[in-house]
């Protein structure tokens, strides 16, 4: 019984860190320090690294948590037979759930050890792959342009990221994504689509 409690007490408090990181990375990017998020989830910084080896685990951590979600809503969607809109308007749901998160992550790269960028690429040919899917079914149909599918894919994280890294240009008081979002989709679609 009571190693029962120890674990759940110790899935608690991990999930407590994991919340705290995440609202902290969103709020103050990648660069707050350990201490920083201790604090937050109301723990000793000691806890932390009974359950993250390293700052950098944690930031992985965070970053895996981030895109199994967005990975699995959009393998549902290509799965699921959806055309290009509706990927798109999944997609920008996911990242619109976790905005601030993202926008840090990608203006924030650089600053990232090598090994999570790397992750980031794959995280990245994760979606494109299920982008991939529903590519493939518009070309066989008649409905996309003939450029390649990484390029195409490439084309739309693009138009994204140029908007979310410049938000104080386009959205300074709110969100890109509910700012822009039916514009996105539709110039993307009209940039890809066949007459």
């Amino acid at each position: 019984m009571k190693e029962n409690q120890r674990k759940k007490q110790k899935r608690e408090t991990r999930d407590k860190i994991m919340e705290a990181a995440m609202i902290m990375f969103a709020e103050r990017g990648f660069s707050v320090t350990t201490t920083e998020i201790a604090k937050s989830a109301g723990i000793s910084h000691g806890s932390i690294f009974v359950h993250f080896t390293t700052r950098e685990e944690l930031i992985d951590c965070a970053i895996n948590v981030f895109f199994e979600c967005i990975n699995q809503e959009i393998n549902i969607a290509a799965k699921g037979n959806a055309d290009m809109e509706d990927l798109l308007e999944v997609h920008l749901s996911m990242l619109r759930s976790s905005e601030d998160f993202y926008r840090n992550l990608i203006t924030q790269m650089s600053l990232l050890p090598d090994t999570t960028r790397e992750r980031l690429f794959a995280y990245q040919t994760t979606l494109s792959f299920h982008f991939d899917d529903v590519l493939r079914r518009e070309k066989e149909q008649g409905q996309i342009v003939g450029l390649p599918h990484h390029m195409l894919f490439n084309m739309w994280l693009s138009l994204v990221h140029y908007y979310l890294q410049n938000r104080t240009m386009f959205a300074p008081e709110g969100s890109v994504i509910d700012r822009y979002r039916d514009e996105l989709i539709s110039s993307y679609v009209m940039m890809i689509r066949r007459g």
